[in-house]
């Protein structure tokens, strides 16, 4: 599931059942919430064991949090259950500095304004072969690398609350049924 699929399925459900005796709005908030923490800490958690794997997660440190994740503090606190498990640190943007992508892009177009960067072009100047695109690699892409899901799976439920992330081998699994 992707996060436009998720946001769908909230939706939805939020046509469905806010009209409903006893819908409530922090339940439904909370739910959402959690379940947008748990996509995250998912993903990053199948990543992270992909690093480890493949070798390259030795020389990693710190799991850096910014942007709107870092303004919350749910989101944040699952993150850094997750590092831990995987023995990082988590460095965290101060929220004062976690503001909206459009806003930190045209800051960042005033700030080269001011200091008369080379890399601004004014509109006379660009070429009509440049073209904006919505969306543009950056570096190399190495999703198709990357297992579609975990060797070790993350005990969710573990996701809320100040306990321990909980993970689950599979292969142990599987062998502690076939032995019993």
């Amino acid at each position: 599931m992707n996060f436009s699929q998720l946001k769908s399925a909230f939706l939805n459900l939020i046509r469905r059942s806010r009209t409903e005796q006893g819908f409530s709005v922090e339940d439904f908030c909370a739910s959402a919430q959690h379940h947008v923490t748990r996509h995250i800490v998912s993903k990053l958690h199948n990543c992270l064991e992909y690093l480890r794997s493949s070798g390259q997660l030795s020389d990693m440190k710190h799991i850096v949090i910014s942007g709107g994740v870092a303004s919350n503090n749910y989101i944040c606190n699952g993150i850094s259950k997750l590092a831990h498990l995987h023995g990082l640190e988590t460095v965290r943007v101060p929220q004062r500095l976690c503001t909206d992508n459009a806003e930190m892009v045209a800051w960042n177009g005033i700030l080269c304004l001011r200091e008369s960067s080379s890399e601004v072009h004014y509109y006379p100047d660009i070429p009509v072969t440049v073209y904006a695109h919505a969306r543009f690699p950056i570096g190399t892409c190495s999703r198709e690398l990357v297992p579609s899901k975990p060797r070790r799976k993350l005990g969710i439920s573990t996701v809320h609350g100040d306990l321990p992330l909980k993970v689950f081998d599979k292969e142990e699994l599987r062998k502690a049924a076939k032995a019993s």
